[in-house]
């Protein structure tokens, strides 16, 4: 092959090459969706409200249910990330801003704060989501999943002694898409596990600093 035949071969496979690339550039791809979690408004607690200030920390998510992607159980020990359909935002700051507007229009405590309050907090809920996932092991019956546990400290006692402290487990069926019906599940199985929580923490008897007490 004379020198003009290589560089007129190395020329058209440029091109093909090229070529090639614009082709994979130019597919389509979907777009991806992100979507809230809504539990939607609890019913006002059957107590008088406490004159203490609850303050709500960041709820902690065990990997891998916090990332933003959705995650689904497809097999008896076999997980997958939906990489184009999840949360809108990081699932620690959805769940603690649900929990928090949960908790405030509960009425269980006058007042209801975020971990990023300045004011002076008396009582403290923690929490860990443990398990979120839509579990499709049954093709014909997916449910989306959520397991979490909350405690309930004392932060005017010593020692920080915890007040309350339970597990909580629901589960949602999903319908529609796999996507939209994931969104809508976790957020009904979200609302039940928040509403036996304000129902428990209605029962919890806490003590009153002595400075607050009647005279």
């Amino acid at each position: 092959m004379t020198r003009a035949m290589r560089t007129t071969a190395g020329r058209l496979l440029v091109l093909l090459c090229a070529g090639l690339c614009g082709c994979n550039l130019s597919r389509p791809y979907p777009d991806k969706t992100f979507y809230a979690i809504e539990a939607g408004k609890p019913t006002a607690a059957g107590r008088p409200v406490s004159p203490l200030t609850l303050r709500i920390y960041d709820l902690l998510i065990a990997s891998p249910y916090n990332q933003q992607s959705f995650v689904y159980k497809t097999g008896a020990s076999r997980f997958e990330s939906d990489y184009y359909h999840g949360f809108i935002v990081a699932p620690t700051g959805l769940l603690t801003g649900v929990l928090v507007d949960w908790m405030k229009g509960a009425g269980l405590y006058a007042v209801v704060v975020g971990s990023d309050s300045r004011l002076a907090d008396k009582i403290i809920l923690e929490g860990n989501v443990r398990e979120m996932y839509g579990d499709f092991t049954d093709s014909k019956n997916p449910r989306a999943v959520m397991t979490a546990a909350f405690f309930l400290i004392d932060d005017t006692a010593v020692d920080g002694r915890v007040l309350f402290q339970k597990t909580y487990h629901a589960e949602s069926p999903i319908a529609g898409s796999a996507s939209e019906g994931m969104a809508a599940g976790l957020g009904a199985a979200y609302r039940e596990i928040l509403t036996q929580l304000t129902q428990d923490l209605a029962h919890v008897e806490v003590d009153l600093p002595a400075s607050t007490q009647p005279a």
